[in-house]
């Protein structure tokens, strides 16, 4: 009986240092697992970070283009603006002086059928 008693007790302290063998197999893995994630979580921060980052160079960049692109319309409806006005303005210099070498020659037809009008005369 003693025997049975001690073999039973063999075979209990073998299995809880069996379960207890596990349970550290477990804990390792775990220890493992939680490493592993740490430092993926660590590298997802890092790379959103980085994209964060460079959002703002990008949204800054595209800030700076808009800008050049407002101050270049500006410089062109300006530059524009100012070839029309020299446009009309020499438009309206060709019509005065069209005009006046209408004028002229108006004038000239007038003085020469004075002429002849005094020839006949």
């Amino acid at each position: 009986e003693k025997e049975e008693k001690d073999s039973e007790e063999d075979e209990d302290e073998k299995s809880r240092d069996e379960k207890i063998h596990s349970m550290e197999e477990n804990l390792a893995d775990l220890a493992e697992e939680i490493s592993i994630k740490q430092k993926l979580v660590e590298e997802l921060e890092k790379s959103q970070k980085k994209i964060l980052a460079m959002k703002q160079q990008y949204e800054e960049k595209l800030n700076l283009l808009q800008n050049q692109i407002m101050v270049t319309s500006d410089e062109r409806d300006k530059v524009m603006e100012s070839l029309k006005k020299k446009g009309d303005s020499s438009k309206n210099k060709e019509e005065m002086d069209c005009e006046n070498n209408f004028i002229e020659i108006d004038d000239d037809d007038e003085m020469e059928r004075g002429e002849e009008k005094e020839e006949k005369e």
